[in-house]
């Protein structure tokens, strides 16, 4: 799959995901409404179904998008979640950072993947290159291609000095407020990467946790 079929796919998978996400929230919202005895009108329901869409879960996003990539690639839906245009899809529509059952919590070796773009450090990728996505695990930082899957390098928790998460110097949309970097420091030098769409509360909620119980796993201080 080029990188051009995997943008398209995956802004198809994208809108089907998103308008599967709405269609959930208007027949939650709907219920809730007959079972109150309370008649919501169509553009209150619009606006209740879009709030509640900006604040669903990773896991409800990438199940809806897994679900619409099983019909646009012909894949089975447990294949469908971790397939790079689905990945992508989660990217576009800004959900927040999706970790699976298998990859998470007692199991911190698995790790939390996050959509990423290059600001500089890594030879072996252009500045700016958006085709890759960090994983933080007990092993340490894994640089990844998104399209693929194919690990591009690695820094161990122990080559590791410092952390840090600040926000973004400028925003990677218009009409959206700055996100966030991770830059490393080791001994041979530094590297940064922009986090697409990761908002505060995502950073709070999954990227910090995780990357506490990553480090601690890894034996690193």
């Amino acid at each position: 799959m080029t990188g051009e079929d995997l943008e398209e796919r995956a802004q198809r998978i994208a809108e089907a995901g998103h308008r599967d996400v709405i269609a959930r929230l208007h027949a939650a919202l709907l219920r809730q409404a007959a079972e109150a005895g309370v008649t919501l009108p169509a553009d209150e329901l619009e606006r209740l179904a879009a709030a509640a869409g900006s604040r669903a879960g990773g896991a409800l996003w990438r199940r809806a998008l897994a679900g619409a990539a099983a019909g646009e690639l012909g894949v089975p839906l447990g294949e469908a979640v971790e397939h790079p245009a689905v990945v992508r899809a989660h990217e576009r529509v800004g959900a927040p950072p999706y970790v699976s059952p298998g990859r998470s919590g007692a199991d911190p070796a698995h790790g939390l993947r996050i959509a990423a773009i290059h600001l500089g450090g890594i030879e072996a990728l252009r500045v700016g290159e958006r085709d890759i996505e960090l994983r933080l695990s007990a092993a340490g930082l894994d640089v990844l291609k998104r399209s693929t899957g194919a690990p591009i390098g690695r820094l161990e928790w122990g080559q590791i000095e410092s952390v840090e998460l600040p926000r973004a110097r400028r925003g990677l949309r218009a009409r959206r407020r700055r996100g966030f970097e991770l830059r490393v420091a080791t001994e041979r030098g530094r590297a940064g990467f922009e986090l697409p769409g990761v908002t505060e509360e995502q950073l709070k909620d999954h990227i910090e946790p995780m990357l506490e119980r990553a480090r601690g796993a890894g034996g690193h201080r």
